[in-house]
């Protein structure tokens, strides 16, 4: 049984960190180096957009929390997604966005600035004391972002000059992991973050968390295909 079928977003999570840990070092040998810290949190508040089978990957991490911690985050993550409900549902261009959907409509950036520099503020719901609590299941757009400006200039509104720069480095791996998508998304729904794991732990939970968990022991090979590709700088 190929890890494509039985783990495929832990193999995709595995390849991004790849894909960025090659990346990094060609950053660092031209002499710079990515700004984002621990306790920063000004990406945490981004509209995030995930897919179907990285929602099921992340409702798995929180049903095997403790009872406690589990029950606090499912109220923080049902929360959230009422609220990103409203948020869409009071934007024209947000509505199929209310929803996991399979549009191969995108989100407009002036919906995604609205969401992010907005005066109502939307922390991801695993997000505590400014630190991810699920930072090692995070998704790959998390582990994408990454900048090497003053990480203080992420929550400066563009029309001010937040003067964010992004390496080559991290647009060649958004590149390569994009070119992977495809082979792991085999629902093809999408959407934000939060309601998106809603959706898996009200609606299917069971289902896709059963199947998923089955494989759970099951080990990777130790070199793909995809661990071979090298970050080429643009």
């Amino acid at each position: 049984m190929s890890i494509k079928r039985s783990l495929p977003i832990v193999d995709l999570l595995k390849n991004t960190d790849s894909f960025i840990d090659d990346g990094l070092h060609q950053l660092n040998n031209r002499g710079n180096t990515i700004s984002c810290h621990k306790g920063c949190g000004h990406c945490c508040h981004l509209l995030i957009e995930i897919t179907w089978e990285e929602a099921v990957h992340l409702a798995n991490w929180v049903l095997e929390q403790p009872e406690d911690t589990k029950d606090y985050y499912i109220n923080k993550i049902k929360t959230a997604s009422i609220l990103r409900k409203r948020f869409f549902k009071n934007s024209k261009e947000g509505q199929f966005l209310r929803q996991p959907t399979r549009s191969s409509k995108e989100t407009p950036d002036k919906l995604a600035h609205k969401f992010f520099y907005g005066k109502v503020k939307r922390p991801c719901p695993f997000l505590k004391d400014s630190v991810c609590q699920a930072y090692s299941v995070r998704p790959t757009a998390c582990r994408l972002h990454l900048v090497t400006s003053p990480s203080q200039q992420c929550a400066r509104r563009p029309e001010f000059g937040n003067g964010i720069e992004i390496p080559k480095e991290a647009l060649q791996a958004r590149e390569n992991v994009e070119s992977l998508l495809e082979d792991y998304d085999t629902d093809g729904r999408w959407g934000e973050m939060c309601i998106m794991i809603d959706a898996v732990l009200t609606e299917k939970a069971e289902k896709y968390i059963k199947q998923e968990k089955q494989y759970i022991d099951i080990k990777p090979h130790t070199k793909s295909k995809h661990n071979e590709v090298t970050l080429r700088a643009s």
